[in-house]
């Protein structure tokens, strides 16, 4: 019971020194009313004084516990103050604070104003006391109430002085949001979001002014997730060469819809590689543009993501206190995104007709390695070549030696360009390391012009394929080389 009272009333103490607002430390027990004066439980009514009664008990000295019971007098009196001064209905009469901001602002008011108010109370006398000394199992204590008065002049003093703290904040987050709304009627959305960012900086500035951040951060917020990026001209195919553009639109979705300047927008490719604008500001039309370059890959669905990029540095240095605001804010932006698709073509390289023809070395003679065809021509087609199968085939020799047999024939079937692909496989042997069967190939590839005779491109290279079992070596050849001499192709 002893550590429990002296932690009640060191409890009260701190409670004090931080400006609460409810100072009674326990609520008043049941004593003989024997032994109590009237006043303690009577209310009285007087027209030149308000009365109140403060309670407090403990084992610290008598003029610190009568100091206790005093505030607790104070603090009753700056609640029937603060009923007085009708601070709900003040806030309803702002019209351009919203309901979910009204509630929160309230809130917020009531705790900070009621802490000033017991701190700023003056002219509070005590009329009398009365004291109990108490023996409980051992424990002695003592309980102290206080008659306290104010005159009701300076009751109305504070009330006055309430209200017109609450009519300068009011008038100032009313202010705010009617510049920040008037800045949206003017198509002016970033303007207006920077407003709600200052505003919310500066509340930050002013302890009296921090319960009007919840305000601001709940205006921006809703703005902010009414910002949507439209799109207004994507091609179907973008050529790899030349490249292309595609244009947005960045809207705001209010009474009607506008678009918005100055805008942050950033792209990401999904699917390909290449070149394109990373980001850029929306022009006074809200369009921008997103220009995209030397794409690597001819491929039937590029997929392009347009996000709004707006950041708030200036709340993120705020501290650790507001990274919930930052992070509030970042999210209502991040879901302001859309994402397209086009197809990425090599018109370059789909003005001429290619063949692929694969050929592998057997002892002594030559034969067609279909297999590697099949899969060098699905590789090469999605880089955005044009492919074409041949009706009539050279014979291998004449394709090793390139003779000019073999270009007079590929040109009569439309061909423009043809890559030869010849392989010299050397012996598969089994690794008991690695339990698999090894085999290495030597590869030559030629990409020749048909019309010219002129060799493009050529490459040399050696290749090691690996399988569990003897005869899948090839096949794993196979799927190898298709990657690495596509690859030399680009």
């Amino acid at each position: 019971m002893r550590s429990l009272k002296g932690g009640i009333i060191l409890m009260m103490g701190i409670f004090l020194a931080c400006g609460g607002q409810n100072v009674r430390a326990a609520s008043s027990p049941t004593v003989p009313t024997t032994k109590q004066p009237e006043w303690i439980t009577k209310t009285i009514q007087d027209k030149t004084f308000f009365y109140a009664v403060g309670y407090a008990e403990g084992i610290d000295v008598l003029e610190k516990l009568k100091d206790q019971a005093l505030a607790d007098a104070k603090a009753k009196i700056a609640n029937t103050i603060f009923e007085q001064a009708e601070v709900d209905k003040q806030i309803q009469s702002y019209g351009m604070i919203s309901e979910d901001s009204k509630e929160s602002l309230k809130t917020q008011f009531r705790q900070s104003v009621r802490s000033r108010s017991v701190a700023r109370l003056t002219g509070v006398e005590i009329v009398q006391q009365y004291t109990e000394d108490v023996n409980e199992d051992g424990l002695k204590y003592t309980r102290v109430w206080v008659q306290a008065k104010i005159s009701r002049s300076a009751m109305e003093n504070e009330r006055q002085r309430i209200l017109s703290e609450l009519a300068r904040k009011l008038a100032l987050v009313d202010e705010n949001l009617r510049r920040a709304e008037n800045a949206v009627k003017e198509g002016q959305i970033r303007e207006a979001i920077e407003a709600y960012q200052r505003a919310i900086v500066s509340a930050t500035q002013v302890e009296e002014r921090r319960d009007e951040i919840a305000v601001y951060a709940s205006s921006a917020t809703s703005l902010l997730q009414n910002i949507r990026i439209r799109a207004v001209n994507i091609p179907q195919t973008i050529d790899t060469d030349r490249g292309g553009k595609l244009t947005f639109q960045v809207i705001y979705l209010g009474n009607q819809e506008q678009p918005v300047e100055g805008i942050p927008v950033s792209f990401a490719l999904r699917g390909n590689t290449g070149q394109w604008t990373r980001s850029v500001l929306s022009g006074k039309n809200g369009q921008v543009i997103c220009e995209i370059q030397n794409l690597k890959n001819s491929i039937p669905e590029n997929r392009m993501t347009a996000t709004i990029d707006m950041d708030f540095p200036e709340l993120l240095s705020l501290g650790d206190a507001y990274k919930p605001l930052y992070t509030q804010l970042r999210d209502a932006v991040s879901k302001s995104q859309l994402t397209v698709s086009f197809k990425s073509v090599s018109l370059k390289k789909q003005e001429r007709t290619t063949a692929v023809l694969c050929l592998v070395q057997e002892g002594s003679e030559w034969r067609t390695l279909k297999a590697l065809e099949t899969e060098m021509e699905s590789a090469i087609l999605k880089r955005g070549y044009k492919i074409k199968r041949v009706s009539e085939r050279p014979s291998a020799s004449d394709l090793v030696d390139l003779n000019p047999s073999v270009f007079s024939l590929l040109k009569s079937q439309g061909i423009s360009q043809v890559v030869i692909v010849s392989v010299m496989p050397s012996d598969i042997s089994y690794n008991e390391t690695v339990g698999r069967y090894i085999g290495a190939y030597q590869v030559s590839l030629q990409m020749v012009d048909i019309e010219n005779k002129e060799v493009l491109q050529t490459e040399n290279t050696r290749i090691t394929a690996s399988a569990t079992k003897k005869e899948d070596v090839l096949q794993a050849f196979v799927n190898a080389a298709a990657k690495q001499l596509t690859i030399v192709l680009e």
